[in-house]
């Protein structure tokens, strides 16, 4: 009996199959005849089997063994009538026709056959939840690749073919784009999948430069680890039916046509096994190797010994950037100097650490360009090149500007004459000098060396402000104003040799000029002024690695290019754009002054908080609601006011700096207005202006209340000898930069002081004064305990408390651990009381309940809290240990033992009540 088929209502009869051999080559032609009219048709195999759900149990069961990642949540496409476009979201379970917020309804065979038939649009999500992948898959689409994207998708499919590595190549939904899809024998750890994507992308980037870094972002999946409750990047499910019928979303050939039979195309196609990837892992690192700016040093060098090297001979020209023509290079050697030119992004890594979203940020930074014609990479790396390339005939067309005349009226001291010297014999460079060493005595120095015109770039109108005042009062600029500008009423504009071009002070000399970055962005006319300067001198240059800072940096095209800071490194990790911008550092000072290391007394006396000792959610706090709780804490104020109060009457000259604006009025209002400042952004300049002027012409006693965005950076006032830290940070750069607010004048200041105020019983902030101990130990400062620090009933540790720890458990009959993990010292700890034939309370977070289920002790109590917790341990009913180490295991940190059984009483109290009972 022949085989009819429904389609649209109306019965047809199988007749034949013929090959289709048109342009479109859409495979298998299946020629159907009207049983009602008798007339004959024709249709696409692939696509009755979409009208007609031939085959369809055998299909979606195959749809699931490959294409399929987690099956208890997908997502599904609706239009976004605010967005105005398409967006796929995870589909959530309804009720009462309501969608339940945070739930995701599982993956069925009719949502698959919706798809599959075109009625519906679904993605799915490749990340399984324990870290494993079935899938590889990399993308490549024109909003990226531009034109280029069918001839990358070749180069890495002929790539495959020549290392036997099985996959299909998807074209995507929109047409403009493809998916090449790796499927795995069985699941893989997603992180060893995205290894395989990575080594494929690199060998073929070696092959076609066109591949753009930012693929290494769109790979699925897109994260090694996901953290609770992520589920990851989802992507479009391919052979939707409704794109398939214009053969898009459809797996297809080198042309680019879908492939006559889909579904055994998937079936067939070959899976990949972990011994496989490994393989596969080996042969590629050994044939293609890139080593991007910061891969470790040893890879550096060998960078070196590869094909990679550049032998013949090459022209450069340097400008704003360094040009080189790409007819001189091979593919491979365009490749290897664009990975040059690119770097690690750490903000990638640690957000994928700490199992957050990647999503936006990119996983390789890169910082060349590129046109038809030519290849532009980072002014800063010549020197790189240099030893690279050994036969380079460089064409010099930098801006030279024009000659001035300067004379340098001061005298350079003698640990300021080799950084001159070093930054003075070279065009471009970072001077790394710790604070008070006179940045802007060896930069006016240079200016009268160059004798060209020069822009000071700065970061805020305070600093512009102190420039212009030291540029006067260290060179005699004979030049007159060059530029020639009118007022509104016609006449001509009266100008100084040292001009401004910040705020509402732009009056440009051409001679010698201060201006903010901030009043060069985003005017192209305006950046049109870098032109002008033979040499531009950035302050404060770790600012520059900021997307908008560096949109005009890279413009900059004068003959001399110098940065200066104490601190050119950033907390978010991009301070290689510093060195490819600028060049190398060419000289660094010492952290501290020799010639005052050991006359001037360096102390940071602590202040140890109950911030948090006895509210548990406070471990769970936010930075900013941290902040928040120390705003409102009137024990902690009234110790701040106290000791600024000692010290104005000691004659001191104080700088408190705190997060938050409301502090500082806070503060100031509980101090006696004599000698009492405030410094922050909100307040008039010119009333902050008055006040710097002020304090820094008295010898009296003063304190400065101020914000650390306004005054830890830049505040030029060389009395200051104390520094009381309000609110905590942990990072090297804010320390260097806070700290050396004290660095002026060292020879007229007997003893540097410092208040750290602690709060040890929040794990983030115990952290981030784990952090400061580094910095203080390098900066030579002393943790020295005053009365206040010496309480009663409270000792403190940095590190080494394990043994003294032990030895007060010798008598315990009873101890409650809290802790996030069970360490294997708590473990002993246990044992010991136990030992006692003690009482064991435990203490731990919801996390930790699988392990601790598999090796639970008998005769011990658990309880579990669903949140972070203090690692603290309670001895009896009279002593509490407080430590910034994790789990106690480490023996390192600052750890507190407390003496105070009614502290202690209340502390077990607020235990009982902020946690929840878990028998196991």
């Amino acid at each position: 009996m022949s085989k009819t088929y429904t389609i649209d209502g109306k019965q047809y009869l199988y007749i034949n199959i013929a090959q289709d051999l048109s342009a479109q080559k859409l495979g298998k032609i299946v020629i159907l005849q009207d049983i009602a009219s008798n007339n004959y048709c024709s249709i696409p195999q692939s696509e009755l089997e979409i009208r007609t759900g031939n085959n369809l149990a055998a299909h979606v069961a195959l749809y699931r063994a490959r294409i399929i990642g987690r099956t208890d949540v997908y997502a599904h496409r609706y239009f976004n009538k605010k967005a105005q476009k398409n967006i796929y979201s995870p589909f959530p379970v309804f009720k009462d026709r309501r969608p339940v917020k945070g739930t995701y309804a599982s993956l069925t065979d009719q949502d698959l056959i919706d798809h599959l038939n075109g009625q519906e649009f679904l993605g799915f999500y490749p990340m399984l939840k324990d870290n494993t992948t079935k899938q590889l898959i990399l993308d490549f689409d024109g909003h990226h690749e531009g034109q280029h994207w069918q001839a990358v998708t070749m180069t890495v499919k002929k790539l495959c073919r020549k290392y036997n590595i099985p996959c299909l190549v998807e074209l995507s939904q929109s047409g403009k784009g493809a998916h090449i899809w790796f499927f795995f024998a069985q699941p893989v750890a997603a992180g060893l999948a995205r290894r395989l994507g990575d080594a494929i992308l690199k060998a073929a980037s070696a092959v076609n430069t066109n591949i753009s870094f930012s693929a290494f972002d769109r790979m699925f999946p897109s994260q090694s680890v996901l953290g609770n409750g992520q589920i990851g990047n989802l992507i479009a499910g391919p052979l939707q039916g409704e794109r398939r019928m214009h053969g898009y979303a459809s797996f297809v050939d080198d042309m680019f046509k879908p492939l006559a039979d889909q579904w055994q195309a998937l079936e067939r196609v070959g899976l990949i096994d972990v011994p496989m990837i490994e393989q596969l892992l080996d042969e590629l690192a050994n044939q293609f190797v890139f080593r991007l700016y910061n891969d470790d040093q040893e890879s550096e060098l060998d960078l070196l010994k590869q094909p990679l090297v550049i032998d013949q001979k090459l022209t450069i020209i340097r400008a704003n950037a360094l040009y080189i023509d790409k007819t001189s290079l091979t593919d491979q050697q365009i490749m290897s100097l664009k990975y040059l030119a690119s770097f690690h992004n750490p903000k990638f890594y640690e957000r994928e650490a700490q199992r957050q979203s990647t999503f936006g940020v990119p996983r390789i930074i890169s910082l060349f360009e590129e046109n038809h014609q030519y290849l532009m990479l980072p002014r800063g790396l010549e020197d790189r090149l240099r030893g690279l390339i050994p036969n380079i005939q460089w064409q010099d067309e930098t801006i030279k500007g024009l000659p001035i005349k300067a004379t340098f009226k001061g005298q350079l001291r003698p640990d300021q004459l080799p950084a001159f010297t070093a930054l003075g014999k070279v065009s471009t460079g970072i001077l790394q000098a710790r604070p008070g060493f006179g940045k802007t005595v060896v930069a006016a120095a240079l200016i009268a060396k160059h004798q060209v015109s020069t822009l000071i770039l700065v970061k805020n109108k305070a600093l512009a402000e102190q420039w212009v005042t030291r540029l006067n009062q260290f060179l005699e600029v004979e030049t007159a104003p060059i530029l020639t500008e009118l007022t509104r009423t016609g006449r001509k504009r009266h100008k100084r040799s040292i001009g401004t071009f910040f705020g509402n002070k732009k009056n440009r000399s051409g001679v010698i000029d201060v201006a903010t970055i901030q009043s060069l962005t985003g005017d192209i006319q305006v950046q049109n002024i870098l032109k002008d300067y033979g040499m531009v001198i950035s302050d404060e240059v770790h600012h520059d690695a900021a997307y908008t800072y560096d949109q005009v940096i890279k413009r900059i095209r004068s003959q001399y290019l110098y940065g200066l800071s104490a601190t050119p490194y950033r907390r978010d990790g991009q301070d290689p754009i510093l060195i490819m911008r600028y060049g190398p550092i060419r000289y660094q000072t010492d952290a501290i002054d020799s010639q005052f290391a050991l006359k001037v007394k360096r102390k940071v006396i602590p202040r140890y908080t109950s911030l948090g000792m006895l509210s548990l959610e406070m471990a769970n706090n936010s930075l900013t609601q941290n902040r928040e709780a120390m705003l409102n804490d009137e024990q902690r104020n009234r110790a701040l006011v106290r000791d600024v109060q000692a010290n104005l009457a000691e004659g001191r000259h104080v700088l408190l700096l705190t997060d938050l604006r409301a502090h500082v009025e806070q503060l100031a209002e509980a101090l006696p207005e004599q000698g009492v400042h405030k410094l922050y952004g909100g307040q008039k300049s010119k009333e902050n202006d008055q006040i710097v002027a002020k304090v820094s012409q008295t010898q009296a006693a003063y304190a400065l209340i101020a914000t650390g965005k306004y005054a830890g950076e830049g505040l030029d006032i060389s009395g200051i000898d104390t520094i009381i830290l309000a609110m905590p940070y942990s990072w090297k750069g804010i320390a260097v930069q806070f700290l050396g607010r004290m660095q002026r004048s060292l020879g007229t200041k007997p003893e540097l002081r410092v208040y750290d105020y602690i709060d040890p019983s929040i794990p983030m902030l115990a952290r981030m004064y784990r952090k400061r101990l580094k910095e203080y130990k390098r900066l030579d400062y002393k943790i020295t305990e005053d009365q206040f620090s010496k309480q009663s009933g409270l000792r403190v540790y940095n590190g080494d408390y394990q043994k003294d720890l032990r030895r007060n458990l010798i008598t315990v009959n009873k101890i409650t651990i809290i802790a996030n993990q069970l360490s294997r010292f708590l473990e002993n700890v246990m044992t010991i009381v136990k030992g006692n034939h003690g009482q064991i309370q435990v203490i731990l977070n919801q996390d930790q309940y699988k392990e601790v289920e598999l090796k639970r002790l008998n005769d011990v109590s658990y309880t579990f809290y669903n949140g972070n917790l203090p690692n603290c341990l309670v001895l009896g009913e009279e002593q509490l240990w407080f430590s910034s180490d994790n789990g106690f295991q480490r023996n390192s940190g600052m750890t507190i033992q407390f003496n105070q059984p009614a502290f202690v009483k209340q502390f077990q109290i607020m235990m009982t009540q902020s946690t929840r009972g878990l028998d196991l």
